[in-house]
């Protein structure tokens, strides 16, 4: 019996963590034998209400029916009951009870009494709860991105957003990526908070040359959905044989993270706070690479980046086609700068060849306090997307082809040093006094062709 009550409060206790993420009315702490916990979600069609009657102390197997369940609904708004039924020998197997309910609106709340009988207990016994009627979660993929031309065994990464449209409840899914039946790459218990968006990544890879129809796709969630029907999006990769890429020869390649750092300054004249400024709390990434392509890169050139850290963490970006007037092109510096992305790329032209190519990813954000003309102020600042927060090693691959289809690539890995700097610095001239301070923590790494880097 011991053995069976064990099993059964597993069970129960594992039920309860699965309807906690799903906002369960939690029930209010009591002395009596037994406790009640409801949900009450709402679908296209209806709104189901589970009732989990569970043991306070794991002593009691739960009953296998319910007596009788008297439901009051109120108006979310006016408080009115708007609803009174009362059902009969309902089923509590496998330990848990479930009643199909119409004409509910969402937000609604639903008054519960549940009355039944245990076989080791006397008497009958009698639980109430509360809980509010909320829309199943309906998660959907969105801005999904993949390249349309791979070659064979190269492996590629399928990102999208995960988001969830109802605005009630979390959730977590698997999605898949699925060409014909079969799953090329998965993803476990990806969640999504309320209303919220979590980007995913999924590395696959094409043996075969051809064209392939592909999906990505919820497959499972641990709530009913609201929506199904918005669960798949379509896209096509095709696998060909490329031209033999050239290994770039002449680089430097570099990444940086700091979790967080701190910059403070205080300048004062004759006595008096004339300048001064607070960074905290701030944080920044950068990859950056500078290169000498063989050819010209202005006018038809692309690039390609992919990373992939040591945590998990991977990201991947194309630089758009750079294309310049022909007079500017030929001995000026072309710059491009997207600040959103915190993309900047740099070609300095050399006709017939080689051109230099100065490319960085930047990430970062600051809260800024600062003294100025007699008054604080506060400012915020974001630029870019934080990629991979690594601080062990980042693998990276860079592709460049220039602008008459001349492939050249680069793969290594770059091992990362913690190196944390404090410092707090004053300086005093005539009547002027300068006090600076703050601190880094920093992991960073490179690596390079030079000899003397």
């Amino acid at each position: 019996m011991k053995k069976r009550l064990s099993i059964v409060l597993a069970f129960t206790l594992l039920l309860t963590s699965m309807l906690s993420g799903a906002a369960v009315a939690a029930p209010k702490k009591t002395d009596a034998t037994f406790n009640l916990a409801l949900q009450a979600l709402m679908g296209k069609d209806n709104t189901e209400l589970t009732m989990q009657v569970y043991s306070n102390t794991g002593d009691y197997m739960p009953p296998q029916e319910l007596k009788k369940v008297e439901l009051e609904v109120y108006d979310t708004i006016t408080g009115k009951k708007v609803i009174d039924k009362k059902f009969k020998n309902v089923s509590n197997y496998p330990n848990i009870a479930a009643l199909t309910l119409n004409n509910i609106k969402r937000h609604q709340v639903v008054n519960t009494k549940i009355t039944f009988k245990h076989d080791e207990l006397k008497g009958e016994q009698t639980l109430t709860g509360e809980t509010q009627v909320l829309l199943r979660p309906d998660l959907v993929l969105d801005d999904l991105q993949a390249p349309s031309h791979i070659a064979p065994n190269e492996q590629f990464i399928v990102t999208a957003d995960l988001k969830e449209l109802n605005g009630d409840l979390g959730d977590a899914a698997r999605v898949d990526v699925v060409f014909d039946g079969v799953v090329l790459g998965t993803l476990n218990e990806v969640y999504a908070a309320k209303g919220g968006v979590t980007p995913i990544a999924i590395p696959v890879s094409l043996k075969y040359p051809g064209t392939y129809p592909m999906q990505l796709k919820i497959i499972k969630t641990g709530i009913p959905q609201y929506d199904t029907s918005n669960d798949v999006l379509d896209f096509t990769v095709t696998v060909e044989e490329k031209q033999q890429t050239n290994p770039l020869t002449d680089y430097s390649v570099q990444y940086d993270y700091s979790p967080s750092y701190a910059q403070h300054l205080r300048e004062w004249v004759n006595g008096s706070l004339f300048y001064a400024y607070d960074y905290e709390p701030a944080s920044f990434e950068s990859f950056s690479m500078n290169a000498q392509v063989p050819g010209d890169m202005l006018n038809g050139g692309s690039m390609t980046v992919s990373l992939q850290g040591a945590g998990g963490g991977s990201y991947s970006f194309t630089v758009p086609v750079l294309t310049a007037k022909e007079e500017a092109s030929m001995y000026n510096p072309f710059n491009y700068e997207d600040r959103n992305s915190g993309l900047m790329v740099t070609v300095y032209p050399n006709p017939g060849g080689p051109d230099v190519v100065s490319l960085t990813k930047n990430a970062g954000f600051y809260e800024q306090s600062y003294f100025t003309e007699g008054t604080w102020q506060q400012l915020s600042y974001a630029e870019g997307e934080f990629a991979l927060n690594e601080k062990d090693s980042v693998a990276f691959t860079i592709s460049i082809t220039n602008n008459t289809g001349e492939t050249f690539s680069l793969s290594d890995v770059i091992s990362l040093d913690y190196s944390p700097t404090q410092y707090d610095d004053t300086w005093n001239y005539q009547s002027n006094t300068t006090h600076s301070w703050g601190f880094m923590d920093k992991y960073a790494g490179f690596v390079s062709s030079y000899v003397n880097w």
